[in-house]
């Protein structure tokens, strides 16, 4: 029966070495002490057969029950390994090493670890008393059969080559004299090439310095010597190096003096390598769980933190020191502290807890996002020994999801915007050609009707309801952001003025309008119309939103500086015209907020709106590199702020339009449209300025008549959305055929009307459906007077 002595002043220590053992070792009797004294009294009563020892105890240490043990000589072959919950430096093993201990085990214990170390003890305990039976039984030999030496020197001859430790003999010049058959095994040499090699031949010179120190430190203690044994490194046949132990003392002769050197020397090599792979798995073990991507806390049953990891300190600012012994919940946001102290009960009697999310407090006073993953650590009895927790920072991870879905809003709306605008584009390409026979024919049937006024008069009526549709198809380009405004300084206050004039006898009397218009006259870029625009309708829908006609109207313009303090509005920064237009009407639900820049949206009832102003409202401020702002409280009122950046030159008239006649001409123009009514119509309207003109219906055809005759003609009109030939690719023809005819491209609606001809463009002027008379004249004489 095996006989396991555990020494430690601590009964739950000892209960646990117990249990452990007879757990892994059935076959053992574990033997206790728990003082110094106690524990030597039964290594020299029970000879227990290896001894687990506690560094730390009162009143004699492990260390000093450790020397006195190894120092009777009926025990000091007993192994012994030393348990520690300190830190086990260099400096701690080689005094553990020195007093005789063979082994360090540190706390809190591996099971795994434990026992695979007494395990390895006691077979070198096994081994080694087999050693001392053979040495004894030699010693035996030797003194009673000195007269029969032959004999006697066979058996021992016999004995050692057996043994699997090297046996061996050293004179005092450190050569080999003897050495047993085992050396093969545990070097590759045979007898014969060790036999009459020296010592230093067969390890590096600091291994050799070792071991000659401590033959000269044997040979000074005697005729006292007690022998030797320590570890080493040696190196093979091959030159691998490998572990051993050796035992050895001086041999002297009859006269007391230095002769020679015995011993035994033992292969420990994977006794070492266990101990290194052991050390190496600590170390990384403790890498690993100090710079773990997770924080890592262990709390007692009072939930007072007894370990953390670095990652752990890392996260909320802290060092271990400041931590470790401070209950958990002094970390935790004031809101979960309470749900901490009465959940942490509830955790550890379920065992576990997954996905926790709470806010903690870290050293500098900011907040962390954490999810907390737990588990409970038990004894070998079943009762609570300690948590196991983990935290995962999603304090970015939030942040990136309440980044992400606003990003998300904003895309969701854009491209609602985009597919809304792509659509009113559409139905204004098709609208414009309808409008450009409606007004072309109108202004035709004018000029004929002068002898009949009130077919004159009703021709009028027609032609103004047709302009009315021109500017209601503008108003759609500009939802689209398609339309090609005429940006030019304008003065702001001015067209504020303007629009306040035509509004007074339009607002009933009872809704009561303040102004408060910045004196310095403020130069932005933009389309004076769109702006006139912009001003109607907001202040339009101002009226509509006090029902009864009783509430006031303010309208204010100022200058306002964006830059990082006002971060809140999505613009550059710089200096901008402000228009804020307020009521004092219902407001705006909060419900309603987002949607009311939609096309469509409106609140109104059937017939009294078609949900488009404000639409066009944000779609012009957008295309003047513009913003607009809403807020509105239900019952109190709605204001609406509009920002358009101020012109770098701060100064700009008023336009004066001047009457001027018609320019004409007798060229020759080529007039290509689909549209067979636009085609009538536009021919008509060039015959009467004067101009000779060859009308297709086709691309294709008018560009074979083109190619028929290149010098027949001297300009060419084109519509640009055609069937087989758009009307850009027509234009690019004719420039191969003669590269100076010149080409006006006309359309209802394009993505390239924002291009403004240049040299490496195929058209030389471009006019956007319905086309006005007027400016078809000016730009055909201005085109035909640059070639000629």
């Amino acid at each position: 029966m095996t006989k396991i002595l555990a020494i430690d002043d601590k009964p739950d220590n000892l209960t646990a070495l117990s249990a452990i053992l007879k757990n892994y070792i059935p076959d053992c009797t574990v033997i206790t002490a728990q003082s110094g004294p106690e524990g030597i009294e039964k290594a020299i009563t029970e000879l227990p057969d290896t001894i687990l020892m506690d560094i730390k105890m009162p009143g004699m240490d492990g260390y000093e029950a450790c020397k006195k043990i190894k120092a009777n000589e009926a025990t000091r072959h007993i192994p012994i390994a030393m348990i520690t919950a300190i830190r086990t430096e260099s400096v701690d093993i080689s005094r553990g090493l020195d007093i005789g201990a063979d082994a360090f085990l540190a706390k809190p214990i591996d099971e795994t670890v434990l026992v695979a170390q007494v395990n390895t003890l006691l077979r070198i305990k096994k081994a080694e008393d087999k050693l001392r039976g053979q040495r004894d039984l030699l010693e035996k030999m030797v003194r009673e059969r000195t007269d029969a030496l032959a004999e006697s020197e066979a058996k021992y001859r016999l004995l050692a080559d057996s043994t699997i430790d090297c046996i061996w003999l050293l004179n005092m010049d450190l050569i080999f004299t003897y050495i047993n058959p085992a050396v093969y095994e545990m070097t590759g040499f045979t007898t014969k090439e060790w036999i009459g090699s020296k010592l230093q031949g067969h390890c590096d010179e600091k291994n050799f310095k070792i071991m000659n120190g401590i033959v000269l430190a044997d040979q000074e203690r005697l005729p006292d010597n007690s022998g030797f044994i320590f570890e080493a490194v040696m190196l093979k046949k091959s030159k691998d190096p490998f572990y051993v132990e050796i035992t050895g003392r001086m041999i002297v002769d009859e006269d007391g003096q230095p002769k020679g050197l015995q011993g035994v020397t033992r292969d420990i090599t994977e006794r070492k390598q266990a101990e290194i792979a052991l050390r190496e798995s600590e170390e990384r073990f403790r890498m690993l769980f100090e710079n773990a991507p997770l924080g890592y806390h262990s709390l007692d049953a009072n939930g007072a933190i007894v370990e953390v990891n670095e990652t752990w300190c890392k996260l909320l600012g802290y060092t271990k020191e400041e931590v470790v012994g401070r209950n958990f919940s002094n970390f935790i946001h004031p809101d979960f502290e309470e749900v901490f102290k009465q959940n942490f009960p509830k955790f550890k009697s379920l065992g576990y807890t997954l996905g926790v999310e709470f806010e903690m407090i870290k050293k500098d006073g900011s907040e962390a996002i954490v999810s907390f993953d737990g588990k409970i650590g038990y004894k070998k009895d079943g009762s609570f020994k300690q948590t196991h927790c983990v935290l995962n920072d999603l304090t970015e991870r939030n942040q990136t999801k309440k980044e992400k879905e606003k990003l998300t809003e904003q895309l969701i709306q854009a491209q609602k915007m985009e597919a809304i605008g792509t659509l009113a584009g559409g139905i204004a390409h098709d609208f414009n050609n309808i409008l450009s026979s409606i007004l072309g024919f109108t202004e035709l049937a004018l000029d004929d009707a002068n002898k009949e006024p009130l077919l004159y008069d009703n021709l009028t009526e027609v032609l103004t309801a047709g302009n009315r549709a021109k500017d209601l198809v503008q108003q759609i380009l500009a939802l689209s952001r398609h339309d090609s405004p005429e940006i030019r300084p304008i003065q702001i206050n001015s067209i504020v003025n303007e629009v306040l004039k035509m509004l007074r006898s339009t607002i009933p009397s009872s809704i009561e309008i303040q102004e408060n218009i910045c004196s310095n006259q403020l130069v932005v870029l933009a389309d004076p119309t769109q702006i006139h625009q912009v001003i109607v309708n907001l202040a339009t829908n101002a009226k509509h939103a006090m029902s009864d006609a009783i509430g006031v109207l303010a309208v204010n313009v100022d200058i306002v500086s964006i830059d990082e303090s006002t971060q809140e509005i999505d613009m550059a920064w710089g200096d901008y015209a402000r228009i804020t237009i307020s009521d004092t009407g219902a407001g705006i639900p909060k419900t309603h907020l987002d949607k009311i820049f939609e096309p469509y949206f409106t609140t109104k009832p059937v017939g009294e709106g078609t949900g488009l102003g404000l639409s066009v409202v944000h779609g012009i401020i957008k295309s003047h590199k513009g913003n607009i702002t809403v807020s509105s409280e239900p019952g109190i009122g709605t204001t609406f702020n509009v920002f358009l950046p101020l012109a770098k030159q701060q100064s700009a008239g008023l336009p004066s339009p001047i009457a001027e006649p018609l320019p004409t001409g007798t060229e020759r123009i080529l007039l290509v449209d689909d549209e067979l009514p636009i085609v009538k119509m536009s021919q008509q309207t060039l015959v009467r300025l004067g101009y000779t003109v060859t009308p297709r219906t086709s691309s294709i055809e008018a560009l074979e008549a083109f190619r028929s005759s290149p010098d027949a003609f001297d300009l060419v009109i084109t519509d640009m959305s055609m069937p087989y030939m758009t009307g850009e690719k027509l234009a690019s023809e004719i420039k191969k055929i003669r590269p100076d005819m010149p080409v006006i491209l006309c359309t209802g609606f394009s993505e390239k009307i924002n291009i403004q001809p240049g040299p490496d463009f195929q058209i030389n002027g471009f006019l956007m459906k319905p086309v006005v008379k007027s400016k078809l004249a000016k730009i055909i004489r201005k085109l035909l007077d640059k070639t000629q």
